[in-house]
């Protein structure tokens, strides 16, 4: 389950019912995965970060950890010319090029404990700028 595409999903119901993430997660997911969603959450409401976060990065972003750079480039979500930015675009993340990628460049599918802290590591960085 991609959670920015589950944030957006949100963001389009919100509309309607404005349902709390935690019950759509309950909906959605099962076993490993349930419990790594809401323990995300649960960091995003304790921290009071937006998953956009992962996304924006404004100026430069230099990492020195080589963990958190690989949780990044193993993520970059490739153009599957679903929207308007087909074909894809070129883009440098983190000084390593990639192309035909997708408008929103980071998907993370069914991400492990690790990436997911690693996610959480990038989010207070990202709040301390």
């Amino acid at each position: 389950m991609y959670f920015l595409l589950v944030h957006a999903t949100l963001n389009t119901v919100a509309k309607i019912s404005k349902p709390k993430i935690e019950d759509v997660i309950y909906e959605v997911l099962a076993d490993d995965a349930q419990k790594n969603a809401l323990d995300f959450a649960a960091f995003l409401r304790a921290n009071k970060c937006h998953p956009d976060g992962l996304l924006r990065t404004h100026g430069k972003f230099y990492l020195s950890d080589e963990k958190l750079k690989d949780m990044v480039w193993n993520n970059v979500g490739h153009c599957t010319k679903c929207y308007n930015c087909k074909p894809g675009n070129e883009v440098t993340v983190l000084g390593k090029q990639f192309d035909e990628v997708c408008h929103s460049w980071l998907m993370m599918k069914n991400p492990d404990v690790d990436t997911l802290n690693c996610a959480k590591k990038k989010l207070l960085m990202k709040n301390r700028q």
